[in-house]
């Protein structure tokens, strides 16, 4: 078992904060720095374009469902311990 160097870990943690951001924001621009623009879910929606649209679809059908909905990250464990998420 490998364990993850702390400046990965850090970049990865700023990572899911700033996904956050694109729920709470509900700035879907900001996935396009955070995504790889090939991503292949293997959880789509049927109906719905593969990939990165896809996701930004999924998105905006949760807001129009729940638009007070929001993402909050309570911990980030790791397996060296919680890794900190400020």
């Amino acid at each position: 078992m490998s364990v993850i160097p702390w400046w990965v870990l850090r970049e990865v943690v700023a990572c899911w904060n700033r996904s956050g951001e694109v729920h709470n924001l509900n700035n879907l621009t900001l996935l396009d720095e955070i995504v790889a623009p090939d991503l292949k879910s293997h959880s789509s929606i049927v109906g719905f374009p593969p990939g990165l649209e896809g996701g930004k679809k999924a998105h905006q059908t949760f807001l129009a469902a729940f638009p007070d909905g929001r993402v909050t990250t309570e911990d980030v464990i790791t397996e060296g311990g919680e890794a900190p998420h400020g």
